[in-house]
């Protein structure tokens, strides 16, 4: 069996995320490291002076390895 590139960047995306929603941080070395940071849900005003509640989320981030 011949593993092509898209079947392996396809594998490692999907090892990647399986990782991140476990609660656990990549680091790639020379590269720099994902990790997800959970932002809490918070209370905004509209334009039209009315309160838009935004929903806590996770958002993924990425820091690059400074050389």
């Amino acid at each position: 069996m011949t593993i092509t590139e898209d079947r392996l960047s396809n594998a490692l995306v999907a090892a990647v995320r399986d990782a991140l929603i476990e609660g656990h941080r990549i680091d790639v070395p020379g590269l720099g490291t994902f990790g997800v940071r959970h932002v809490p849900s918070k209370v905004e005003r509209a334009d039209d002076d009315s309160s838009v509640m935004i929903p806590p989320r996770d958002v993924v981030e990425f820091n690059a390895t400074s050389d």
